[in-house]
């Protein structure tokens, strides 16, 4: 084990775009939401900030199957594919207010339409893993306030929350305990230059196996014969939990559940010895928490909902596990899709889904992204008026403002698709 105390390289801290909103005061570029935007921003925010002065499109256009169109004209075609459409999902809560958040599922109810939070159709997290095991997590505040033993389990979170080492491993304990770092794994880049911390360089496939070991050894369980790198890497391990008063680990995307299966079973197994929890630091939208509130109080459940109906439970208590709208997309579950923010990082599971599957886009950029489907041309989050909600529970005010004064907010188009709609089935559906 080697302790590295690497000062950080000089870097420029990114001033916010001359044109953004006076009133812009919170950067929505990442789960983060970092306060004071004028006072500068990372190079993830500084990008975002940029690019979402869409150039080319004239404000307030539309598209519909890749052709330009005005709001009205793309409004129509939205209302009328939906009202031929039967089984619908309403997606992307998260990348708009939590005002809009309320509307989106007013539209829901109006169709009985799927509703999932923050899940787009090309998600590739294992839910079944987590119905299954459970999870021992906690918020990044509390990683924070708590861990005097970080570990950084073969994930580097710096690309997606530039600032989250800085916000939330950096800072002193409340207790003034020393706090110790290990990144398990390649070194994070955002872990230059704090101190008290160690590598240990291992592969990414050793992941599982060492959980494992590290499980085993704690319940006093064998463990056969190891590498000698993976020995000596349970062995440093274990020596700071024996040192430590509270562990958190610091962990990533896990498409195949495995990784989670494992880090699981350790938590178990450090349970009987002192407060360990996992901190999954993943990217995601700036209100993810906001929207998965908006759920929990609207349909008594902050996950997927399988039919949005404010007479009902989401929950189906039958069911042996959640309902997962990913994984329903991929199957073929649904005839059509509303997809709320940013499409571009989706727009290649659309264009692939079946043909018979309509993509209404209610998204900031100045498109078309997609060939087939309805693109209605909104504001970006961060030129937004309303509130949303960070990862660490505070409730935060977006006071932005559209450039052109032209480009109507999600809920502008809401509210007209709506009312499109309701006056077409009559108020019901």
């Amino acid at each position: 084990m080697n302790e590295r105390r690497t000062q950080a390289p000089a870097t420029r801290t990114p001033a916010a775009p001359a044109d953004s909103p006076a009133g812009a005061a919170v950067c929505t570029a990442c789960a983060l939401a970092c306060t004071d935007v004028r006072a500068g921003v990372c190079e993830r925010g500084d990008a975002a900030l940029r690019l979402r002065r869409p150039p080319a499109a004239p404000a307030g256009y539309g598209w519909i199957d890749g052709v330009a169109a005005d709001t009205g004209e793309a409004l129509a075609a939205a209302a009328s594919r939906l009202r031929a459409a039967r089984r619908v999902l309403v997606t992307g809560l998260g990348h708009v207010t939590v005002e809009e958040a309320i509307q989106a599922c007013d539209l829901a109810d109006l169709l009985g339409a799927a509703v999932a939070a923050t899940t787009t159709v090309d998600e590739g997290l294992d839910r079944g893993a987590i119905a299954r095991t459970g999870a021992v997590t906690a918020a990044w505040e509390e990683l924070r306030d708590r861990a005097d033993l970080v570990l950084y389990w073969f994930h580097d979170p710096t690309t997606a929350l530039p600032r989250f080492a800085a916000r939330f491993v950096a800072p002193p304990l409340p207790s003034g305990r020393p706090r110790s770092i290990m990144a398990v794994g390649a070194a994070p880049a955002g872990l230059v230059g704090i101190s008290h911390r160690h590598a240990l360089d291992l592969p990414a496939d050793a992941a599982v196996t060492l959980a494992r070991v590290l499980e085993a050894r704690l319940l006093d369980r064998p463990v056969g014969t190891l590498t000698e790198g993976l020995a000596a890497a349970a062995e440093g391990i274990l020596a700071a939990i024996a040192r430590a008063d509270c562990v958190g680990i610091v962990t990533g995307d896990d498409p195949s559940g495995a990784g989670h299966l494992a880090v699981t079973g350790l938590l178990r197994a450090l349970a009987p010895r002192l407060p360990a929890f996992e901190v999954p630091a993943v990217d995601g939208p700036a209100n993810a928490a906001g929207a998965e509130a908006v759920l929990g109080w609207r349909y008594g459940a902050s996950g997927d909902v399988p039919r949005a109906t404010a007479a009902t439970l989401a929950s189906d208590p039958a069911s042996p596990a959640p309902f997962d709208a990913a994984a329903a997309f991929r199957r073929g579950a649904f005839d059509a899709v509303i997809a709320l923010g940013p499409v571009v990082g989706a727009a290649a599971a659309f264009e692939a889904s079946a043909p018979d599957v309509g993509v209404v886009a209610i998204d900031p950029g100045a498109g078309p992204f997609l060939s087939r489907g309805v693109h209605l041309r909104c504001r970006d989050l961060a030129d937004s008026s309303g509130t949303i909600v960070r990862a660490d529970g505070t409730t935060l005010a977006l006071s932005g403002g559209d450039a052109t004064g032209s480009t109507p907010s999600v809920g502008d188009i809401l509210r007209r698709l709506i009312a499109a709609l309701g006056v077409a089935a009559g108020g019901t559906r």
